[in-house]
């Protein structure tokens, strides 16, 4: 269950913070917005991912029968593909959890990538090596040319050091029908 603490978050007589009276007004119009989003159709069908306990099972037994070998994750996307995945990340684990002890931290670091600066590509991908990494490439029409080139140079990458193994460290996040 996910757990929200607001403490601190209402505007006290000597603190600062948002009016409890505007935060309570705005609960009419944010049901109004997830009514809307839940009459959008499949097309937001992430909606109801959370009552989804049948994907999360699927997801979670898949997850766990990733070989040994695997030691890191990383998540290749652009916008939403990358910062919907890191923010539910940095919601359920600590903030810096790859420097955490192990124990502390969950089995497999996960590393995004969300940009394309050439800089920040080579960096995260010299330090992780493709042998023990599970690239996660999310990108929800196939044609981010973003995401596209993240790919590539990722792939090149990988097939250099690991050969037709390559594929296996690679998984697809997209719509089906595109």
């Amino acid at each position: 269950m996910l757990r929200i603490d607001i403490n601190g978050a209402i505007r006290g007589p000597k603190t600062p913070g948002a009016d409890l009276g505007d935060l309570l007004g705005l609960a009419g119009p944010v049901e109004g917005c997830i009514e809307d989003l839940r009459r959008g159709g499949p097309s937001r069908g992430w909606v109801d991912l959370p009552l989804d306990e049948a994907g999360a099972l699927a997801a979670t037994k898949w997850a766990g029968a990733l070989p040994p070998r695997i030691r890191n994750v990383l998540v290749m996307g652009i916008g939403g593909s990358s910062l919907g995945p890191l923010a539910l990340y940095h919601a359920i684990h600590h903030p810096l959890t790859v420097l955490l002890a192990p124990g502390a931290s969950p089995p497999r670091p996960v590393w995004f990538l969300d940009n394309s600066d050439p800089d920040t590509v080579a960096g995260i991908l010299d330090a992780l090596d493709p042998a023990e990494t599970l690239h996660v490439v999310v990108t929800k029409s196939g044609s981010t040319a973003e995401t596209a080139s993240q790919l590539m140079i990722a792939w090149e990458r990988a097939t250099a050091r690991l050969g037709e193994a390559a594929k296996d460290r690679f998984v697809f996040v997209t719509d089906p029908e595109k």
